[in-house]
């Protein structure tokens, strides 16, 4: 069974390696993060990273809680089922990355 969603995620690379490399490196997740502020804006605007935030936890839970409200369970479990059989292992398997 296949859902239609208003949403079309495009992949784009650039803005993928951009998000990994802010995040990730071959020793593991970094502490310290810094991206050049030209890449910051185009995986912004792809839609990969965001401005940060900070929230206290019950100001996350609040914000979840009225989040969770406006999901589609069905929606989100094709999701999820789609993330398995898009054979991008590296989601799943970080040392295959190219």
């Amino acid at each position: 069974m296949v859902i239609e969603t208003q949403f079309i995620w495009k992949p784009n690379k650039k803005a993928e390696r951009i998000l990994f490399d802010t995040y990730w490196s071959a020793q593991g997740w970094k502490r310290e993060r810094a991206t050049p502020p030209e890449d910051f804006v185009y995986a912004k605007q792809a839609g990969y990273l965001f401005d940060p935030i900070e929230l206290s936890h019950n100001e996350l839970i609040d914000q979840l809680l009225r989040l969770r409200i406006r999901l589609d369970a069905t929606v989100v479990a094709q999701a999820f089922s789609d993330s398995l059989t898009s054979k991008a292992l590296e989601f799943y398997f970080p040392d295959l990355r190219a």
